[in-house]
């Protein structure tokens, strides 16, 4: 527990430190050491996270020559490591390196508006231990993140591209399409009113069309061997646990919105708001689709990273300090209520290959 932790600070610290105006030199070695470390811890895990033995498995398949039914982006990224003689370890170490880096470039697409510190400990906390199972979806979650940079300034094509490069990783990010959509649906009007009125519009219309976006999203895990994600499972509790703790950062943003009037250059805020009710939406297929399905709602989720910095600074500026601690412990509580005391993703303990 406390290794994972202390990572997430060290990491936080250091990629705050990795922006701060001092010589070229000290920002480039703060920033490798940023991204290098939870990389290395990445890499050189043991038996850890549910979907370890699969990966490993798999990378030593493609090494042999075998071909394996997974996106082509991994794929060729595979066969890149293995042809260079790698061993997974390796493979794991740049996959890290990938995301973390896209990460960090989201981060400081967004630093107007947010402490980069404080986004990537929201990073390690809610999806660093995510990563060790969904290695393929992390990579493209990323890019999806850094996609926001283009529903906000409105560039369509570029947008695509980054859905495109995500599908390569993971065939889910399709879904995150609507999100351009939705978002300049939403963004006509700067009415608050008018705002609330077009989500409700969109919640309606996802209610009324579940059993079909559902089935869609069914035909599209299926085309790349992804039915266990259908798998129903008579032991899976479907009930409003996801929703409860969504709760918090639902009512931070609720709150944001009717105590203040966001101007033009916080447009951000209100659109990665939006992005996450979405998320909070589609965890709701839980209750019509398989076991593993609302895992396509991380594709929206994964908008925390910037939202909760948000929230953060935005509350800065009203003077919400009782707020702002709540809010940094509650995103502690949800940490440990996730990946410690539910067990999720079993990566608690940390093993790695030095024993």
């Amino acid at each position: 527990m406390l290794f994972y932790l202390i990572l997430a600070i060290l990491t936080a610290v250091l990629t705050e430190l990795s922006f701060y105006p001092r010589t070229k030199i000290f920002r480039i070695l703060i920033s490798v050491f940023s991204i290098g470390i939870p990389s290395f811890f990445y890499a050189v895990r043991l038996y850890v996270g549910t979907d370890y033995y699969n990966y490993v498995i798999n990378f030593l398949r493609i090494k042999s020559g075998y071909h394996i039914r997974m996106e082509i982006g991994y794929v060729l990224l595979n066969k890149l490591c293995a042809g260079l003689n790698f061993k997974a370890e390796m493979m794991f170490f740049i996959i890290s390196l990938i995301f973390f880096v896209i990460i960090r470039c989201s981060l400081a697409d967004n630093m107007d508006l947010l402490s980069p510190g404080l986004g990537m400990f929201v990073f390690m906390l809610f999806y660093y231990q995510i990563s060790f199972n969904a290695v393929r979806q992390m990579v493209a979650m990323s890019i999806l993140l850094y996609s926001f940079r283009y529903i906000v300034r409105e560039r369509f094509i570029k947008f695509v591209l980054c859905i495109t490069a995500a599908a390569t990783f993971h065939l889910s990010s399709l879904i995150f399409i609507p999100a351009y959509i939705i978002c300049k649906f939403i963004n006509q009007d700067k009415s608050l009113k008018k705002s609330f009125f077009k989500l409700s519009i969109i919640i309606v219309i996802f209610i009324v069309n579940c059993n079909y976006i559902i089935s869609l999203a069914s035909d599209v895990l299926r085309m790349n061997d992804y039915s266990k994600y259908l798998i129903a499972d008579n032991s899976l509790q479907n009930d409003l646990g996801f929703f409860i703790r969504s709760l918090p950062f639902i009512s931070v943003g609720l709150y944001l919105y009717t105590a203040s009037v966001f101007d033009d250059s916080e447009t951000k805020i209100r659109l990665a708001f939006i992005l996450y009710i979405v998320s909070v939406i589609l965890q709701f297929s839980i209750f019509t689709g398989g076991r593993y399905i609302n895992r396509l709602a991380w594709n929206y989720e994964i908008i925390l990273v910037l939202l909760i910095p948000f929230f953060y600074r935005k509350l800065s500026y009203e003077r919400n300090t009782i707020l702002r601690i709540l809010l940094l412990c509650y995103v502690l509580l949800h940490w440990w209520f996730v990946f410690i005391y539910s067990e999720s993703h079993q990566t608690v303990p940390y093993k790695w290959i030095y024993h």
